[in-house]
């Protein structure tokens, strides 16, 4: 039976990794499609840090949980396609640098803003 503390850690780190979730989903799909809104960029990269907090808050309140499901073979299928899909971003994240140092371009300064703020 889960303590207490984490019963009420549930009750709001659940919610907030899932609102979370939606702003950086929406926020990233409206950037993808180069609708410039203002303080969008600061709202996906503010929301993008929240997240990976209350992630790890959300891993750590829900721990056992987590590894009851690693052990059933669904889920060493999901972590196995997670895995599979953050290596292949990676090799491709590398790819399209290498293409375009390839072409002259120097590599992009992700410090600028670039949406009209």
């Amino acid at each position: 039976m889960p303590s207490t503390e984490t019963r009420s850690s549930r009750t709001w780190i659940s919610p907030l990794t899932g609102i979370l979730f939606l702003v950086i989903g929406i926020t990233g799909i409206l950037m993808f499609f180069h609708l410039r809104l203002p303080g969008l960029t600061v709202l996906h990269e503010l929301g993008g840090l929240l997240f990976v907090i209350v992630t790890a808050l959300h891993l750590k309140v829900n721990f056992r949980p987590l590894l009851s499901y690693c052990r059933r073979k669904a889920g060493r299928i999901a972590l196995s396609i997670g895995a599979g899909l953050i290596g292949l971003s990676v090799v491709l994240g590398l790819a399209h640098d290498d293409a375009h140092r390839h072409h002259g371009d120097a590599p992009q300064s992700h410090g600028g803003r670039n949406d009209g703020q």
